[in-house]
């Protein structure tokens, strides 16, 4: 074999491990192109969930006099929460009601401001335990 043959067979050897060089470049570029879009979208949802209403409603002891219970309903998000709709199904027992009149069993919010709660009286705590265990 000449030279020339040797030279062009060692040419395309090295054309053969760059061409391998540049395909494992591209799948390497692809996955990491994936990966940033991937991180992307979830940066964009962190976001967008950060500035959602976050309501939630509990039963508890009232803060300054533990003997009352009251359910409370609160939004901390930091945006307002619309169309809020409390449904409480099946409804409070009957025991908790001593007055006869409590919260709603529905009820609708056109809008509830950050920091907004809403409370209801449910009674005397030591009234509804005792109902609950008798």
């Amino acid at each position: 074999m000449s030279t020339e043959t040797w030279i062009a067979i060692g040419a395309a050897a090295v054309a053969l491990l760059s061409m391998s060089a540049s395909f494992w470049q591209a799948q390497s570029a692809r996955e990491h192109a994936k990966s940033a879009r991937h991180q992307a979208a979830m940066q964009k949802r962190a976001l967008e969930d950060a500035a959602q209403p976050y309501v939630w409603m509990d039963i508890r002891p009232d803060d300054r006099d533990a003997s009352f219970f009251h359910m409370i309903l609160k939004n901390e998000g930091p945006t307002m929460a619309e169309n809020v709709r409390v449904v409480i199904d099946p409804p409070l027992p009957a025991s908790w009601r001593p007055t006869g009149v409590v919260g709603p069993t529905e009820q609708a919010f056109a809008a509830l401001p950050p920091g907004r709660r809403t409370i209801w009286n449910l009674g005397l705590a030591s009234e509804i335990v005792e109902a609950d265990t008798v």
